[in-house]
């Protein structure tokens, strides 16, 4: 089904979700909404970043001039679905291709349905216990005083998937800003404060990166010298 395969939570994602200071009834106001589907911070949280979601992006028809009296005779729905380790992108598709094709047939309608995938991409996860996660924690808490919290977002960012692969090397994603800053969104920002210390950040991890992954100097090869006959 939709939620097969999805990977286990351990006791350090528990503890990573604890950590965060998450206040549900603020981010239901947020939303706009009375009440969350989701009971505890933890469990809101596990829903946000660590399972399989499914969303109905838009609904368009051929009725483009929205009138009341005319019955549409297309309708269009884009669905956007998040899929999370370690969830494999065709059984996803298939799993919920048939599930459209099957929940339709039963409306015994003289429509078609028709399923088309526009694109698709790989879920990355990074390893916090990784040694570049510690670089970058480290530098964090060098220039910001205070020990960074590991998110789950961004992860479905199918570049990273497939960079990582490609270059057979890890990936970090590293934020900047804040929460408010309107990513993507009209009016997006960033605080200067946020700007000038994640310059530092930067700085600091690549030195740390540097230390990390430094290889020892080769020896230049000693001349030949010449022998007399």
């Amino acid at each position: 089904g939709f939620y097969d395969d999805v990977q286990p939570v351990s006791e350090s994602e528990c503890q990573m979700y604890d950590e965060i200071m998450f206040d549900t009834e603020a981010y239901a106001h947020l939303l706009g909404v009375g009440k969350l589907t989701s009971g505890s911070a933890r469990d809101t949280l596990m829903a946000r970043w660590r399972t399989p979601t499914m969303t109905v992006a838009s609904l368009e028809s051929s009725n483009l001039d929205k009138s009341y009296s005319v019955i549409a005779a297309k309708a269009e729905a884009r669905v956007s679905i998040r899929y999370v380790p370690n969830q494999v992108t065709e059984t996803m598709i298939k799993t919920v291709t048939e599930h459209f094709q099957r929940e339709f047939a039963k409306k015994r309608s003289p429509n078609k349905l028709t399923v088309r995938l526009v694109k698709s991409g790989m879920w990355w996860l990074g390893d916090p216990e990784s040694p570049v996660f510690k670089a970058a924690g480290n530098a964090i808490e060098d220039v910001w005083g205070v020990k960074p919290l590991l998110v789950r977002e961004g992860g479905t960012n199918s570049i990273t998937s497939f960079l990582t692969h490609l270059l057979d090397a890890p990936a970090l994603h590293l934020p900047l800003g804040q929460s408010s800053d309107n990513a993507h969104l009209s009016n997006e920002r960033i605080r200067l404060i946020n700007l000038t210390r994640g310059k530092e950040v930067i700085k600091s991890l690549f030195k740390r990166l540097g230390a990390l992954y430094e290889r020892p100097a080769s020896k230049s090869p000693e001349k030949a010298r010449p022998q007399a006959s």
